[in-house]
């Protein structure tokens, strides 16, 4: 005697891609707080190598960064100014920006400007952590 089974097929794909989306935003987003981190506690800090001046209207003096090295940190301004950006997304891409809106961040980066790396340092340097985020638990 036959009986009729039914079977009935259900796709859960778009459940499956928004939670790998989800997932995704976590994830850059943690990148880019550790890069943020990375260059404010790690890279806009310490001793540098260049000429000493004096701060203007004291009889302080500091100790600028030569080329190649990261800016000096007088005033903390620039370390201050980074912020993590929104996400953006495209069609299979998200990605955060990290920056400064003082006009002279760029101009320190650049290496035909003062070439006074900070943020590819600092991505450098936070490399091993972003990795292990991206290798960590996805929570799906």
């Amino acid at each position: 005697m036959a009986s009729k089974t039914r079977w009935r097929v259900v796709s859960n794909r778009a459940v499956v891609v928004e939670a790998v989306r989800q997932a995704m935003r976590r994830k850059v987003a943690a990148m880019g707080i550790e890069v943020r981190k990375t260059l404010q506690l790690e890279v806009l800090v310490g001793q540098r190598s260049g000429r000493w001046y004096r701060v203007p209207g004291t009889s302080k003096r500091y100790q600028a960064s030569s080329p190649g090295e990261a800016p000096a940190r007088r005033t903390g301004d620039l370390a201050r100014s980074y912020k993590t950006g929104p996400l953006e997304e495209t069609p299979g891409r998200v990605q955060v920006k990290v920056g400064s809106a003082l006009e002279y961040a760029p101009i320190l980066q650049d290496p035909d400007g003062l070439n006074r790396p900070h943020l590819d340092t600092a991505v450098e340097l936070a490399r091993p952590k972003l990795e292990q985020i991206l290798r960590g638990e996805w929570g799906i």
